[in-house]
């Protein structure tokens, strides 16, 4: 069995770099200094949405808005899509 690595924003952060280096360190030449793994790149649809803890309808910094959100705190329903459907699918 291999251990699972779940890559969030996997659309943004550089997925065959993030692979190669664990690749390269899981080699006798590097010591197999990391077990190898599945890498599973998730992309990110809506970073507001899905990585708030709480609800914001914009931010503020000396009363001027910053930015404004349509979609803010539901990173719990994201967790629970990650735990109850998602690595299950994967563990099986």
């Amino acid at each position: 069995t291999y251990p699972v690595i779940y890559l969030l924003d996997g659309d943004i952060h550089r997925f065959k770099g993030f692979v190669g280096v664990l690749e390269s360190l899981s080699t006798e030449t590097l010591e197999n200094q990391v077990q190898e793994a599945i890498v599973i790149a998730i992309p990110n649809t809506n970073r507001s949405r899905d990585l708030t803890p709480s609800s914001i309808i914009e931010w503020k910094f000396k009363d001027r808005v910053l930015e404004t959100f349509e979609q803010t705190g539901n990173a719990n329903q994201f967790a629970k899509f990650l735990e109850k459907e998602l690595i299950p699918a994967v563990d099986t």
